[in-house]
C-alpha cells in the first residue's frame, strides 16, 4: 500500500516507508503479484521509473523513501527490497552507487543522498528475518510487542523510521547535521527516551480525504509521513 500511496499521491507525503512490500505496480493481477512476491519477472529498471512518473502529474518534490525487508522472507523475496530501491533512484536523482554504509543496531543501513547531501532513500535488509516488521520490544526502551508479523529481531523500524523523518529530537538533529555537514553525536539514555516518547505522539492517523483514484494490488505495511504537517498515516 505505501508504494501505492506514494506513487499516486507524492504531492500529500514527505515519506514513505515500505515494509516487506513491492514496487509500485510491478503487478496488475493475483498471478503477477504471486509472481513477483516469489521474486520473478520484475520489471526493468526504465519501467519501474515510468511506473511512478505516469502514476500522477507531480514534478516533485518527491517523497523519501524508506525500505525495510527481512533476508528470509519466504512469503515476499527480499529482492523487491532491492526493486522499490532501484523504482525511486532515478526520480531523486541518485542513480548509481550508495552514498555510504552504517551499522545501525547490528544491522546494515544503505543510504543515498542527493546533490544537497540529504537522505533520499535508506536501505534495510535484515538478516534472518521472516515476513513482517521488525521490533525491538526488549529493555526499558523497547516498543511493541512480538507476536505474527511483528518480529523481534533487535531494531525497531517505528523507532528508525521516525528518526529518518526527523519527528524525534534526535532524527531534527540529525537532518540539520546534514544541512551543515556535521555528524550526529550519540544520544544520551534521557534523549533516547524523550525522542521515543515524541514519535509516539506525533505517529498519528490521518483523516485528510485523498481524491479517488485507481490503484493495483500491493502487498507490504504502509507507513507515510504526511507532506503539510508533522505527523504519519498508518494503515496496518
Amino acid at each position: 500500500m505505501t508504494s501505492v500511496m506514494l506513487a499516486t499521491y507524492p504531492e500529500v507525503f514527505a515519506g514513505g516507508a515500505i515494509i516487506a512490500g513491492l514496487p509500485y505496480h510491478s503487478a496488475t493481477n493475483m498471478m503477477e503479484a504471486m509472481v513477483r512476491m516469489n521474486g520473478y519477472g520484475s520489471p526493468s529498471d526504465r519501467q519501474l521509473d515510468a511506473l511512478v512518473r505516469d502514476a500522477s502529474k507531480f514534478t516533485g518534490p518527491w517523497p523519501t523513501i524508506s525500505v525495510w525487508h527481512g533476508d528470509s522472507d519466504t512469503t515476499v523475496d527480499n529482492s523487491n527490497a532491492s526493486s522499490i530501491v532501484r523504482q525511486w533512484q532515478k526520480i531523486h536523482k541518485v542513480e548509481g552507487p550508495l552514498t555510504h554504509v552504517e551499522m545501525v543496531d547490528g544491522y546494515p543501513r544503505e543510504v543515498w543522498c542527493d546533490a544537497d547531501g540529504r537522505v533520499v532513500i535508506e536501505h534495510y535488509i535484515i538478516g534472518d528475518m521472516g515476513h513482517g516488521t521488525p521490533i525491538s520490544a526488549e529493555g526499558d526502551e523497547g516498543l511493541g510487542e512480538e507476536g505474527k508479523y511483528m518480529l523481534e529481531v533487535g531494531i525497531s523500524s517505528t523507532r528508525h523510521i521516525a528518526d529518518f523523518w526527523g519527528l524525534t529530537q534526535s532524527g531534527a538533529a540529525n537532518r540539520a547535521a546534514q544541512r551543515t555537514g556535521r555528524s550526529r553525536k550519540p544520544r544520551r539514555r534521557s534523549d533516547r527516551i524523550l525522542a521515543r516518547r515524541a514519535a509516539f505522539r506525533r505517529v498519528l492517523y490521518s483523516e485528510r480525504r485523498l481524491p479517488r483514484r485507481r490503484g493495483p494490488l500491493w502487498h507490504g505495511t504502509t507507513t507515510l509521513r504526511h507532506s503539510t504537517r508533522p505527523c504519519s498515516a498508518i494503515w496496518p
